[in-house]
């Protein structure tokens, strides 16, 4: 970096990095870090009047302060992933090099690295360099020209027009004259900062790579009269030494091709959403919204930014696609639920370009079925979200076999095309060709949902040709319709109604998506048996054997007091309408379980499970009876009873615009509200004093419980929530003798996290933690630990909101190796973590539980479970933590 003399970023940057705060340990105390801090605090202070020259009038604002991703797509702990192998490098560098203009290496941390032939480093190394290391040869020239332009905004940059040399004739050639010629046929060409010298046709002599280099790489292309021209062709033509070398860059007017329809029903500010991110980055394309809402929001025609087309109520979503397809009159239509939105990876053109180049005869020849007509008429980008979130990629290979229609991921031949794969179907989120679409194949109108799998059948059974693009990707902002909170949300849960349409249509039985059976219509048998492998006070897991072979996908799960039961209709669903129709996760066992909750300490149930295929359900089902715990029971094997927990075991992790405190949230109803205002003043009062005095609030925590007929035991029934007053202890002895016993160690309190953060790019994680010594599991052989969690959403500002429990398990690699002062283990330890996650969108408690297998060889250090919130702003209640040990293996 140079900056002018007397400038005050340097000047700053030095007085921080070498200020008090220097460390010659810390690496890059004096470097990026401390310019940065520099920029930061001259700009919080900019106009303050500290200095009146002219540099302070310059500074810091003339300065760019680039976002971490431009200069360090890795960071300094992942620098790493760049060298080891990876899927689709040179999809992974696209993606790196639209949004990034550096790849920093970080040379301390991967120096002793190797680079691996199919990693990111070695795709940048092939696409990249303009230096060939290993050819000896000063003679040797290579022209490097892009597959394809996108024309964007009417001007546009050709990247990547280069000459890669050897590296002993890169700087200068003196015994080489290099000859570039480029030409356009409908639009014109220069090079930046020459604003007067456009052109069709360019020449240039150059005397060595370098000097051409420069040249080329600011290289503009504008098409010519306005912006009417769909396609073009540079011709680039390069000559050294008799050698000649030509390459053809395609350029693609994306909003001359392209049409982008969305089919939404009444969700217009996801429909906004949508346009305006179409709009940043293609200004002038095309955009056609179908909606069939029940109460239309808008009437029908062009609107500001799209074009807005009604339809009669409920048509469905074939219907409002076929109805956009007809409309359009661009070579291609780009469709998209209403939810996703554009960003610099939705690079449209390198779909186009997918579908406007012909593949080569070997990929006809040997990767394709039987029927394929040997081109391309789809081609799809790539959905990061719900990969992320499913933890597959909706895309591959389909067949309907023995009457089961599978989907199952896969390509025809690992040969790509212009970086696509063929395959047989993809997500709706793909380019098609508009002829195709209007006079070969619809999306069939009778299947309003589930119409994917019928569609791609259907294209496969024509000879249609799909591509999927990895380089190519479109985020979804998806709403959980699966909570059935909205109308939206019931209409999207028909699914499976027309799922069995599309069964049927094609004399299939079952649906087999990527190994998960997702719809069978023959009655599955009955369920083998019906055990539990676990029994609290106010919850159980239910487990039952499918059988060998089962072909349910989904139970009915019911559940009565065992007292009194007469017939079915005493049933009710377990856990409300979960247990009406539940779809088990996908599994490779035969057992399915299911966590009952909200149950009645110390009574006798029955659970009856049938077997069922969504629609129907077999009529015997099979049953358990159980009983469940007392809350002294319960409480009696819970791990987390100890008097440590006063000490400090109740943590709280500090983290930007966030805080944390124990509430008194339960409060007897003969309580006057005077009353109450007073407790919670003096129980702000005390967490205050109690914080001075470096005391954790967690013992401040208390709440009302129901006690034995002896007030001054410390031992308590709470199974009355909240409790009634002991007998005979006056109201004033009677708060006493509570907070007391709230200072016993017992959990008696609530727990809240709230986050107050309105940075809306930092998002706050807070956790409470509560911990147990691993010297209390003395058990030998195999154990299980057994964590359970009572939470409830207060308020939550974000949609993608993390609300989970953990169960944290460190273990000593030498029995005989002690926690250290600090309460931890060596960091050199390894550890186990296993998660539960929350619904956001449920409103009322819900339990978590975690179970955790240990080895027998194992031994515990630690053990903690924690309670976690990241999120912008909101507010968990956390309640009735249990940790449990179990021996032997009836999970």
């Amino acid at each position: 970096m140079g900056t002018e003399r007397g400038h005050l970023l340097p000047y700053t940057a030095f007085q921080i990095g070498f200020g008090e705060v220097y460390d010659p340990e810390i690496f890059n105390s004096v470097g990026p870090m401390a310019v940065t801090k520099a920029y930061r605090r001259l700009l919080a202070t900019s106009g303050a009047g500290s200095r009146s020259d002219r540099t302070a009038t310059r500074n810091p604002r003339e300065m760019n302060l680039y976002e971490q991703h431009v200069l360090y797509p890795f960071g300094y702990k992942t620098s790493g992933e760049v060298f080891l192998p990876t899927q689709d490098p040179d999809a992974r560098l696209q993606r790196i090099t639209g949004k990034s203009i550096s790849l920093h290496l970080f040379g301390h941390q991967t120096k002793n690295l190797e680079v691996d032939d199919d990693s990111i480093l070695m795709a940048a190394f092939k696409k990249l360099s303009v230096v060939d290391g290993k050819t000896t040869t000063d003679s040797f020239y290579n022209l490097v020209a892009p597959r394809y332009l996108g024309v964007r905004f009417g001007v546009s940059h050709i990247e990547d027009i280069r000459i890669i040399a050897a590296k002993s004739s890169y700087k200068d050639s003196s015994s080489s004259v290099l000859e570039v010629e480029l030409k356009t046929h409908f639009g014109k060409l220069r090079v930046g900062g020459d604003s007067n010298n456009w052109a069709m046709t360019l020449k240039y002599v150059f005397s060595s790579p370098r000097h051409a280099n420069a040249v080329l790489s600011k290289l503009i292309y504008m098409p010519r009269h306005g912006n009417h021209m769909e396609k073009d062709v540079i011709e680039i033509r390069f000559s050294a030494d008799k050698d000649i070398q030509i390459r053809k860059v395609a350029v693609y007017n994306v909003e001359k091709l392209v049409t982008i329809i969305v089919k939404t029903v009444g969700r217009v500010e996801k429909v906004f959403a949508l346009v305006s991110s179409a709009r940043k980055l293609y200004p002038g394309i095309h955009i056609i919204v179908s909606d069939d809402a029940e109460h239309l929001v808008e009437s029908g025609g062009f609107k500001k930014s799209f074009y807005y087309m009604p339809l009669p109520h409920d048509a469905g979503l074939s219907a409002g696609r076929n109805r956009m397809v007809e409309q359009v009159k661009t070579t291609y239509f780009l469709t998209l639920d209403d939810d996703f939105v554009l960003d610099e990876n939705s690079k449209i053109e390198a779909l186009i370009h997918a579908l406007e180049t012909p593949p080569d005869v070997a990929m006809r020849e040997k990767h394709a079925y039987p029927n394929w007509r040997g081109t391309f008429d789809i081609a799809a980008g790539k959905n990061p979200v719900d990969e992320q979130r499913w933890g597959l990629d909706f895309s591959g290979l389909m067949s309907v076999e023995g009457g089961v229609l599978r989907l199952k991921n896969g390509t025809y031949g690992p040969q790509p095309h212009e970086g696509c794969h063929h395959v047989d179907f993809v997500p709706n989120i793909f380019l098609g060709r508009t002829s195709v679409f209007q006079k070969e194949i619809q999306w069939d109108e009778q299947l309003k949902l589930g119409e994917h799998e019928d569609f791609f059948l259907r294209s496969k059974e024509l000879g249609l040709g799909t591509l999927t693009c990895p380089h190519v990707s479109f985020n979804h902002d998806q709403v959980h319709h699966w909570l059935k909170q909205t109308k939206y949300d019931l209409l999207r849960n028909r699914v499976y109604d027309f799922w069995k349409l599309a069964l049927m249509k094609h004399g299939a039985r079952q649906l087999e998506s990527f190994g998960n059976i997702m719809m069978d219509l023959i009655v599955p048998p009955k369920v083998k048996r019906v055990i539990t492998s676990l029994v609290l006070s106010q919850s159980a897991i239910i487990t039952w054997d499918q059988g060998k072979n089962s072909n349910a996908t989904s139970y009915r799960i019911m559940q009565s007091f065992a007292e009194g039961i007469s017939n079915e209709n005493d049933l009710t669903p377990v856990n409300g309408n979960e247990g009406e129709n539940f779809i088990p996760s996908r599994s490779r066992f035969r057992t399915t379980s299911i966590l009952a909750n909200n149950l009645e300490p110390g009574k006798s149930y029955i659970f009856r499970v049938f077997a069922g295929n969504r629609f129907e359900f077999e009529d015997d089902g099979a049953d358990l009876f159980i009983k469940t715990l007392t809350k002294r029971e319960e409480q009696a094997l819970n791990l987390l009873k100890n008097p440590s927990f006063e000490e400090g075991h109740f943590q709280f992790n500090h983290s930007v615009g966030a805080t944390f405190h124990i509430v008194e949230s339960m409060y007897r109803e003969d309580l006057t509200e005077y009353d109450k205002q007073v407790e919670r003043n003096r129980l702000s009062r005390a967490s205050r004093l109690s914080r001075e005095r470096g005391r954790s609030s967690a013992g401040l925590a208390h709440r009302y419980h129901s006690f034995q007929n002896d007030p001054q035991s410390s031992a308590f029934d709470s199974n009355s929530f909240p409790g009634s007053a002991p007998l005979g202890v006056p109201e004033e002895k009677r708060r006493i003798l509570i907070h007391e016993l709230c200072r016993t160690g017992n959990f008696c309190g609530r727990a809240q996290i709230p986050t107050r953060s309105y940075q809306s790019n930092s998002m706050t994680v807070n956790e409470i933690v509560q911990s147990v010594d691993g010297q209390r599991l003395q058990i030998d052989g195999e154990r299980m630990l057994v964590f359970t969690a009572w939470s409830k959403i207060e308020r939550l500002f974000h949609p993608e909101t993390s609300w989970r429990a953990e169960l944290r398990v460190w273990f000593n690699q030498n029995p005989k190796e002690k926690l250290n002062d600090l309460g931890w283990i060596k960091a050199a330890s390894p550890h186990m973590v296993e998660v539960a996650y929350f619904d956001t969108g449920f409103q009322e408690w819900q339990q978590s539980l975690i179970i955790m297998c240990l080895s027998p060889w194992a031994t515990v250090a630690r053990v903690d479970v924690v309670g976690i919130l990241e999120t912008f702003r909101g507010s968990v209640y956390w309640d009735d933590w249990l940790l449990l040990e179990k021996t032997g293996s009836e999970f």
